[in-house]
């Protein structure tokens, strides 16, 4: 049903912010980077996060030590976070539930149709900002995880 324009009240207006309203600069400086990336992988990205956040690290990826870190939350936390995961585990694969793969012969000699194919490899970003959300990280890498990625390389910005 639509509501008649007039009749709608708005508790908050949303934020006018056109596509050219990005910084043409930025867009440059992301587009070169992505690039750069693609060209040189992780030589790429170990001196981006020296030159962006003046980190080096032996290693991008999570030791066994930093991995162990969730064992000292609070039990009811822990519950807390397992439960979101579960919901959005559960509703992820309800989903590739309804993704069929199907063909059909539209003229004779024509056949169209559709595959479902999970990448390989999927980037996920869980923000970190002034109040972290946890349900970014369960709905950008337990999803693509239901919907069977292999491997999904997560990362964050440290918190301020």
């Amino acid at each position: 049903m639509r509501v008649p324009a007039g009749d709608v009240t708005l508790i908050k207006k949303p934020l006018k912010i056109a596509s050219s309203a990005v910084d043409p600069q930025v867009r440059d400086r992301v587009s070169e980077m992505l690039s750069t990336i693609e060209r040189d992988g992780m030589d790429a990205v170990r001196r981006y996060s020296r030159e962006l956040d003046d980190w080096d690290p032996a290693s991008f990826e999570v030791t066994a030590d930093e991995a162990q870190a969730t064992a000292g939350l609070d039990p009811k936390l822990r519950e807390s976070i397992d439960f979101g995961i579960e919901q959005v585990a559960g509703f992820a694969a309800r989903q590739l539930a309804t993704l069929t793969d199907f063909e059909a012969e539209t003229l004779p000699g024509v056949v169209l149709g559709q595959r479902q194919i999970p990448l390989a490899h999927v980037g996920a970003y869980a923000p970190a900002g002034r109040v972290p959300m946890l349900a970014s990280p369960f709905m950008t890498v337990k999803v693509p995880k239901v919907a069977g990625v292999d491997r999904v390389f997560g990362t964050t910005a440290s918190g301020s």
